[in-house]
């Protein structure tokens, strides 16, 4: 587990004190998982629109300062219903936003969640978005008490999909995607609980 005994014990006690967000910043060796922010706009833009991180996504570029601002606010209301949790990551000696982490599609009837991710090519293959995943797999089954982490990946994607696999998820064949432009399948992890 990536999540010390001292930090979840302060993400509990930080809840408790301020009950009002759900949002929790969380942190690992080298980085920060921290709110989204409208001082992010530029780096979104940057991350969102790159052609590599995109090249195996299913959704419309974020060219402008619109675009990213309207995409923040829709991240800050789902946040705030509670429908999702989403991390803006960034390393912890510098506050520029490299990549995103979240968990969505939460499904409270069956303990399960949606882990979805992208990192700015700049900083993939460092093991930084391992150490960011492996911080959200604690934080969906410790302290959101899920069951059952899902991923939908793109098969061509195979970084993307041995990233997963060094976290123990499973091609889960029930789940694949067949739905969208792109096909995806599915790999689930489930808590040993």
């Amino acid at each position: 587990m990536f999540l010390s005994l001292l930090a979840i014990c302060s993400i509990l006690l930080q809840s408790l004190m301020h009950n009002s967000s759900p949002f929790q910043t969380l942190t690992t060796d080298r980085l920060i998982l921290r709110d989204l922010r409208t001082d992010d706009v530029a780096d979104l833009i940057i991350l969102r629109s790159d052609k590599r991180v995109n090249k195996y996504l299913d959704r419309p570029k974020t060219i402008t300062d619109n675009d990213a601002k309207a995409f923040i606010k829709k991240i800050h209301a789902g946040i705030n219903k509670k429908e999702w949790f989403y991390w803006a990551i960034s390393l912890r000696n510098s506050d520029k936003l490299i990549g995103t982490i979240c968990l969505w599609h939460i499904d409270k009837d069956n303990d399960s969640a949606e882990i979805g991710y992208e990192m700015h090519p700049d900083f993939q293959g460092k093991g930084l978005m391992y150490e960011a995943i492996a911080t959200i797999i604690d934080f969906g089954f410790i302290l959101l008490k899920l069951k059952k982490i899902i991923a939908f990946v793109n098969p061509a994607n195979k970084r993307s999909v041995r990233l997963l696999e060094k976290h123990n998820f499973n091609r889960d064949k029930g789940i694949d995607d067949y739905t969208g432009a792109q096909k995806e399948i599915g790999l689930s992890l489930i808590t040993s609980d």
